[in-house]
């Protein structure tokens, strides 16, 4: 009697409980519901309706029942079991750009652990019991936690777990070395008719080793709202493949400096969004220098 009380429906003795015979075609059954309001009530894997203090309907669930529903448990599973690596935004949380998407499908609870949240569609936060949808994670510092998708109450099953790790957006430009580790990411610095290279560092994302992306060179911008990649003086796409150095070609004629932005496009559609790589949101990304030992431009007394 208290069981039954403490899961919303209690009943008297004056007749079976609800799912027992119930054939699932809307009889009303008196007594069962007494002093409720109406709607729906769990009585262990029967979901009953109430309606003017009567039972109107009863449906003993194959899974679970939840919130006066049957409820398909199902088994939740990610686009990407990781361990996803995400970017600390130097540009603050309202950039987009810094979010990586993750496909949950099926129902499950939705836990965070460490410096990361997880937002819908309208970048609004998501907890708890969440279901065949799209959520965007972004990194808040740097450091390591964990995404946890465990079977929703009444539910049985292993959790999903995502290992996520976060840190600074990588380099992206620097020059080939003609042996180990082939690739010189170490300068801001360059100088102007020199090669410059792109490269997404697969030590760091394995996940994308082998993913085509274009890559972009920018002249720096401090607003990057709308995050067009093409404009004046940009200089892309140049498609690549990650893992592989990208030759942009020789860096960019400049007197005496230019401030530039290198972006790796990851999903190719030329704007900087969320999921793409980014160095130079915040602050240039490199400098490059023109010829210092040329004449400036005013006479010399």
């Amino acid at each position: 009697m208290l069981f039954l009380a403490l899961l919303g429906c209690p009943r008297s003795d004056d007749g079976p409980p609800p799912g027992d015979d119930d054939d699932d075609d809307d009889d009303v059954t008196t007594g069962y519901c007494d002093g409720l309001d109406d709607g729906g009530y769990c009585d262990g894997l029967s979901a009953v309706q109430c309606l003017g203090g009567e039972i109107a309907d009863t449906e003993v669930c194959a899974d679970a029942c939840v919130d006066g529903a049957c409820f398909t448990c199902g088994t939740a599973s990610v686009s990407n079991e990781g361990p996803l690596r995400l970017v600390t935004d130097p540009g603050g949380s309202g950039s987009r750009w810094a979010l990586v998407p993750l496909e949950v499908t099926g129902s499950a609870t939705l836990t965070l652990d460490g410096p990361f949240e997880a937002l819908d569609a309208d970048d609004q936060p998501l907890t708890g019991e969440i279901a065949d949808l799209t959520l965007w994670l972004r990194a808040t510092a740097d450091g390591e936690g964990t995404l946890t998708l465990a079977p929703i109450e009444g539910c049985v099953g292993d959790p999903v777990v995502v290992a996520l790790r976060s840190g600074p957006a990588p380099r992206l430009a620097g020059t080939v070395l003609p042996g180990p580790p082939g690739f010189d990411d170490s300068g801001d610095l360059f100088l102007s008719g020199r090669p410059l290279a792109v490269d997404v560092p697969v030590a760091r994302f394995p996940e994308l080793e082998g993913l085509a992306f274009d890559a972009w060179l920018v002249p720096h911008r401090e607003d990057w709202t709308d995050g067009t990649l093409s404009g004046v003086g940009a200089i892309g796409p140049i498609a690549g493949q990650v893992g592989i150095p990208v030759d942009v070609g020789a860096a960019p004629e400049a007197l005496p400096f230019s401030s530039w932005d290198v972006v790796a496009d990851l999903d190719r559609d030329g704007l900087l969004g969320p999921g793409d790589l980014a160095r130079g949101v915040g602050s240039p990304a490199i400098l490059v220098a023109g010829d210092l030992t040329a004449p400036g431009p005013h006479p010399i007394d």
